[in-house]
């Protein structure tokens, strides 16, 4: 008799303790997933269903804008666009200035830029908009074989200039990072350094500012 009871009590105790095994299997299963949806946006924004991680509906980029974006179209070495709720944007890479086209290097110049980014989720931090709207940022890429700081890959690869112009709106440190990135390629012979003597992009589209206007003044 007392054997029978316990060997009833065991089988309780295996029925419970299975029963709080199963539970805690679904509890652990849910909260994983629910961990995931929380991880899947790398820089902690909200996820939306329609336009872009991290911006709301409605909302434009502005200045001090931190946000994950997927490049749609790159112009340029140093520009590229991004779509959000049906609307475009151009996205300037801070910090530096890539060849023209027509330039020595411009092609190089956009297709690293393209073999980085297109089609690629990219951190943009917004610090200002320039005369053409265009949001001039630091590009992250936060993945992958090229992951890091763009244009700072760009200037080590002398494939552009430490756009020194507007170093006020880069960060102390950036502006250190970029000058001596831009020393190294040069002193390398990187890109288009090994021209001893390389056209800035800031004088190409002067020269060719003061060639449009002398086009329009009567002979």
């Amino acid at each position: 008799m007392v054997k029978k009871q316990a060997s009833l009590v065991h089988q309780k105790l295996r029925s419970v303790l299975l029963a709080w095994g199963l539970l805690t299997s679904v509890y652990l299963g849910l909260t994983g997933c629910i961990g995931e949806s929380r991880l899947s946006d790398p820089f902690g924004s909200p996820q939306h269903r329609h336009g872009t991680p991290g911006l709301k509906l409605g909302e434009t980029p502005k200045v001090g804008t931190v946000v994950e974006v997927k490049v749609t179209k790159v112009f340029d070495g140093d520009t590229f666009e991004f779509q959000h709720e049906g609307q475009q944007y151009s996205v300037r890479l801070s910090g530096i200035d890539a060849p023209e086209r027509s330039q020595d290097f411009s092609d190089q110049a956009r297709q690293a830029l393209r073999q980085w980014t297109a089609n690629q989720l990219v951190r943009i931090d917004v610090l200002k908009i320039d005369n053409y709207k265009r949001l001039v940022s630091k590009v992250q890429l936060e993945s992958g074989q090229y992951s890091g700081d763009v244009s700072l890959r760009l200037l080590e690869q002398g494939l552009a200039w430490h756009f020194k112009r507007y170093v006020k709106d880069q960060a102390v440190e950036d502006r250190q990072i970029y000058a001596l990135a831009e020393e190294k390629a040069r002193s390398a012979n990187l890109g288009l350094w090994a021209n001893p003597s390389p056209l800035a992009p800031w004088i190409f589209r002067e020269q060719q500012r003061a060639v449009k206007t002398r086009g329009l003044v009567p002979g």
